[in-house]
């Protein structure tokens, strides 16, 4: 009776609730259910094709990869303690390679410099036998001096222990020092090509010559060229013939075999004088446009200078300053070479002009008179 009290207020309270259930017995669902999507009124279908794939198909998936190879290899019977004992003796080979390698590369390297040492200092397989020589303008030297100057350059070292004909280390700064203990005239001697492996073409330049002294020695006529310092540089065996000056008289010495080259010249003033007294004259006269045809010294002893222009006149002069100052005699010079006897002379009219007289009194002689025979 309980029970049927509150199953009544049950169903009460669920009417007043305003819940019509259906009867547990009723067969409708509560829910209407479609067989179909065709079957539910205005429905559509939509079908979504599969998005196409951003992903590189060269690239693989690393889960894949790992798969099969554990499904091709089985880990489980692996022995780790092979695994170990191969990695080290991989290692320790790769050690001994690095070592071997590397010794045989710092030997390799120690040889070529030992090697590159040996030839450099103590063989002679790069030091410079074959020289060749060529001149700047205004410079010369015998056969005689250039032997001379290579022989100076293979005597010398660099720092005390390099050869300055060494192959690798030639200098020019060097050469040129080398070069002017042999012939102190050298002004410079420069490197123009070097001929694999000891062979070398080099320039010299030497001090200008200041004019060249034709002399009757012993032995014959010799051509000497005089530095600007009155030193006997060398003799000119090329016949350059640079401000010819010739020695009337014949030169002997004392003992034989001695030429003019082994004589101080450098040391006799007066005729270092007289060398640039004729220097000057060349000069006032190549002013005056008097072409010269010779220039003659009498002696090597005394100080008298002859010069005979093209014409046949004779001019005659004293180089010595003590007899002549050298002002007197300039002013005789451009005096009687500017006055009416200018143009006699350039007519071949005039024999001589002595302009030796100390006074300043200047004698001409004309041709076929007294004073010519």
């Amino acid at each position: 009776m309980l029970f049927g009290l509150f199953q009544s207020k049950n169903k009460k309270s669920k009417t007043k609730a305003g819940l019509n259930l259906p009867n547990s017995r009723q067969k409708s669902p509560i829910f209407k259910t479609y067989k179909s999507p065709s079957d539910k009124p205005k429905s559509t279908t939509r079908v979504f094709a599969a998005k196409k794939s951003n992903a590189n198909p060269e690239v693989v998936d690393q889960n894949q990869i790992q798969k099969q190879v554990f499904k091709k290899f089985n880990f489980q019977n692996i022995n780790s303690d092979k695994i170990l004992k191969s990695v080290r003796y991989f290692f320790f080979k790769y050690q001994i390679s690095t070592k071997i390698n590397s010794f045989l590369a710092r030997s390799i390297i120690f040889i070529l410099i030992f090697a590159l040492l040996y030839l450099t200092f103590f063989d002679t397989f790069f030091l410079v036998k074959k020289y060749t020589f060529s001149f700047a303008p205004d410079s010369y030297l015998s056969e005689k001096e250039l032997t001379e100057v290579s022989g100076s350059i293979r005597k010398n070292y660099f720092l005390g222990f390099v050869p300055n004909n060494q192959y690798w280390f030639l200098n020019q700064r060097n050469l040129t020092e080398s070069a002017k203990q042999a012939v102190p005239e050298i002004y410079a001697i420069k490197i123009k090509d070097r001929n694999w492996p000891d062979g070398v073409h080099l320039e010299v330049q030497t001090e200008p010559v200041l004019l060249t002294l034709a002399v009757n020695e012993s032995s014959g006529r010799k051509y000497w060229r005089i530095s600007q310092k009155g030193r006997v540089v060398t003799e000119d065996l090329d016949n350059l013939r640079e401000k010819l000056v010739r020695v009337e008289q014949r030169v002997d010495f004392n003992q034989s075999g001695v030429t003019l080259q082994d004589y101080r010249l450098e040391q006799d003033t007066v005729q270092i004088n007289r060398f640039w007294f004729v220097i000057q004259v060349w000069k006032m006269l190549d002013e005056l446009k008097i072409p010269i045809r010779s220039t003659i010294l009498p002696t090597m002893t005394d100080t008298e200078v002859r010069i005979e222009t093209t014409t046949g006149t004779k001019l005659l002069f004293e180089s010595d300053t003590a007899i002549i100052p050298r002002e007197y005699m300039e002013n005789r010079i451009l005096t009687i070479l500017k006055s009416s006897i200018r143009d006699r002379q350039d007519k071949g009219e005039v024999a001589y002009i002595d302009f030796r007289i100390p006074s300043k009194r200047v004698f001409v002689c004309y041709k076929t008179t007294a004073c010519d025979k």
